[in-house]
């Protein structure tokens, strides 16, 4: 079962609730503001949401989750025909709520995810001095979730910052160990079995060099992950670098990458993807022929932007989709 928990911000994040890298207190409270139904076409959509799920507008706490997700997939299940319905939700800062649901078809069963490889000799866990500082960024932060405090990101395009006093010191530390053991960080996501500690290494990319490590990435095919935590925050961290990176063939390579991870049956991954997509083309413009030749990407985003009712998936979609419009008439 998953669960997000979505800040808007300046810079929107994303964080995985079942995969603890965050956790909130159980009695937090939202209310519900709508249902995002992503794997069919508008009319299914409009049914998914005339069903008796939730009720719009209603409060529930977050120990309620569960249940809602449950209750979801088998309603689904029953009443209509797909019976492959996924559902999960999000959270966002202003203490409001969505179910999400994925009407998963045949077209995923081709998806391939890397292979963790073997390596007797890597590390797979993240040192213990990194790992400390890291426990206390991560611990502040849910406490100030739990709290309804939501810490805003602070602009910084050398690590990821924050306008909460702890949080920028925790940060600054960061960015000052993660360089110090990029060696570990990269091992331990390239081969620790340990869903956990990938996730970690994944979030401690964004206080790393980013350029340096983003042809790992590409390598090692980190952005299909087995885990869709570590895919999140792969493409979290590198995300608002990208006007950063002057390698553009670097760039035309992951392209196609963010595309396949746009095309998952995810929330997370297709929020990621297309925000680094858009990012992409907005600040390196001689790569736009390389998404507009790429129709099977263009269909799936031209298909989020119709279907998509959050706007952190919705409006990078229909930006990236204006960029191309605009070249082609430029």
């Amino acid at each position: 079962m998953q669960f997000f928990l979505k800040v808007i911000t300046p810079i929107i994040l994303t964080f995985s609730m079942t995969l603890n890298a965050f956790e909130i207190d159980e009695n937090y409270k939202s209310d519900w503001v709508g249902i995002e139904v992503i794997g069919g076409d508008i009319e299914a959509a409009e049914k998914i949401r005339a069903l008796d799920i939730i009720t719009i507008g209603h409060e529930f706490p977050a120990y309620k989750a569960k249940h809602y997700c449950e209750k979801c997939k088998k309603i689904i299940r029953k009443k209509t025909q797909f019976k492959n319905a996924h559902c999960s939700l999000v959270w966002f800062s202003e203490n409001t709520a969505y179910l999400l649901v994925e009407l998963i078809g045949k077209e995923y069963n081709h998806v391939t995810f890397r292979t963790i490889p073997k390596n007797n000799n890597a590390i797979v866990s993240i040192p213990n001095e990194l790992n400390e500082v890291f426990i206390k960024w991560k611990t502040r932060m849910s406490t100030l979730l739990s709290g309804g405090n939501f810490a805003l990101e602070k602009p910084n395009d050398n690590f990821r910052d924050s306008n909460d006093t702890i949080l920028h010191e925790l940060a600054v530390q960061l960015s000052e160990l993660v360089p110090k053991h990029n060696h570990a960080v990269l091992e331990v996501i390239h081969y620790s079995p340990d869903i956990q500690e990938r996730q970690k290494a994944a979030q401690l990319f964004a206080w790393s060099s980013h350029a340096e490590n983003l042809p790992y990435v590409l390598e090692w095919n980190l952005l299909l992950d087995p885990d869709s935590g570590v895919r999140n925050d792969v493409a979290r961290s590198f995300s608002n670098s990208m006007h950063k990176i002057k390698d553009e063939n670097l760039l035309k390579k992951l392209i196609p990458t963010y595309c396949k991870q746009a095309a998952l049956p995810s929330h997370s991954d297709r929020n990621k993807a297309l925000i680094s997509l858009s990012r992409i083309l907005d600040s390196h413009p001689n790569l736009i022929p390389a998404l507009n030749k790429n129709s099977q990407c263009k269909a799936n985003i031209t298909y989020i932007s119709n279907m998509s009712i959050l706007e952190n998936v919705r409006d990078p979609a229909k930006e990236i989709l204006k960029i191309l419009e605009e070249s082609n008439h430029a």
